[in-house]
């Protein structure tokens, strides 16, 4: 019998944003190595955070993924 799955709450990672000139870039707040990986440059602030977005929908789908198998369910998004 499986376990009931309990709802999916994940501390999902931060982002930093900075704006060098008229272009914005991204990287991981936290960074291991203690340098910035900074993406490509984004035209406007609008697409820099809409690429966050997808970064962090991104991770919260592998984890709800990850949680799914332990819990033996699917397709509870």
């Amino acid at each position: 019998m499986s376990r009931p799955i309990p709802p999916a709450v994940f501390a999902l990672k931060a982002w930093t944003i900075k704006q060098h000139g008229d272009k914005f870039y991204v990287a991981p707040t936290a960074a291991f190595d203690d340098k910035m990986k900074w993406s490509k440059p984004y035209a406007t602030l609008q697409r820099a955070t809409t690429a966050i977005a997808r970064k962090l929908a991104d991770e919260w789908l592998q984890r709800s993924d990850r949680q799914q198998k332990v819990y033996g369910k699917e397709g509870a998004r």
